[in-house]
Parts: C-alpha cells; structure tokens; sequence
C-alpha cells in the first residue's frame, strides 16, 4: 500500500507513458532493496529492518555480484535516498521508527555513494575512451560510397579473370568493408562465416 502512495506521489500531475515507465521502474527497484532489507529481520510491520545499515552496503555487494555497473548501483542508491527521504517525511501508519534513525539510513546510502564515485569516475572514462574508437558515421558513409563504387568493377574484373586470387581476395575485402558499415561488425566476423 505504500510503495503504491509512493508511486502515486513519483507520477506527479504528468503521466506521459514514459514517466510512468520510469517510476514502474524505481518503485520495482525500491521493492528489490526493501526485499533485501528484509530478509533475516525479525519484524516487519514496524519498518525496523530499515535501521539495519550494515545491509546497504551488502546490497551494493549483491548487486555488483549480479553484474551490475557502478553507474547503475550508484543509480539505484540514489533511488533509495528518495525514498527514505519521503519515507522520513511521510511515514506510514505502523511505523516505528525515529527520525535520528532514518537519518542513520540515509547517511549509510550516501556513504555507500561516496564510496562508488571514484568508481564511476573510473567507469566514465573508460566508456569515453570507448567512445573515442568508434567510428564517424561520416567515415561509414565514404566506405560505403567507396565500396558501391568499388565492388561492381571488381566483378567485371572476376569476370574476365576468374583466378586471378588478388582480385577476389580484393573483391571480398572490399564486400566484407560493405557490409561492415551498414551492420557494424568486424570485417574478420564476415571474413570467418561459412
């Protein structure tokens, strides 16, 4: 019932099909988080399980290994910080709890953020340098013009030569660039299929 009032206060007076998307999402990712916080606690209905810091930071353990980024995890904290705020703001009925030990809660979420910025500093640069090898659509555009140019002169050529193996080696050099810049595979991907 909450997560349901917390849902309706995320959707706010704009309900485009994509927010909607977007606060499915965080409310099944605080559902996760409150999942986890849970598990091993003795009460329930209290919200006590909330005051159990040490377990934000072995969800963060959990969900590097599930394979999550640290842009994603540090993503998903910042999900719970809004929550808890809200919560801290707007408790529900049954809840026990005080506000020193909400505010325990969100200072063990902004650790455990702290603690991965480095990482993501780390992880953003590494996506940047990726970013700097990939190809100019500019440049596919030319290999492709290049290549439609190329590729029926090279036929010709087979044509009147059909084992002259420079040209046919040529010839598929030149197919696999083609075909390399409109999907986006490595020319040795087309090279090595059968």
């Amino acid at each position: 019932e909450y997560l349901d009032d917390y849902r309706t206060f995320l959707r706010g007076l704009h309900k485009s099909k994509k927010q909607i998307d977007n606060v499915a999402s965080k409310v099944m990712r605080i559902r996760r988080f409150l999942n986890f916080m849970a598990v091993g606690a003795l009460q329930l209905w209290d919200w006590s399980f909330l005051t159990r810091t040490e377990r934000v930071m072995e969800w963060v353990g959990h969900l590097r290994r599930c394979g999550k980024k640290v842009t994603t995890i540090t993503f998903y904290l910042r999900n719970v910080y809004s929550f808890i705020r809200y919560f801290k703001e707007t408790p529900p009925p049954h809840c026990r709890l005080k506000g020193s030990q909400l505010t325990a809660a969100l200072r063990a979420v902004l650790r455990c953020i702290s603690a991965l910025l480095r990482y993501v500093s780390v992880h953003q640069m590494k996506v940047e340098a990726k970013q700097m090898r990939v190809i100019s659509v500019a440049d596919l555009n030319l290999c492709g013009q290049r290549c439609r140019d190329a590729i029926p002169q090279l036929l010709e050529r087979l044509e009147k030569e059909p084992t002259d193996h420079k040209v046919r080696y040529r010839f598929f050099g030149y197919l696999a660039a083609f075909i390399s810049s409109i999907d986006g595979h490595r020319t040795g991907v087309i090279a090595n299929m059968t």
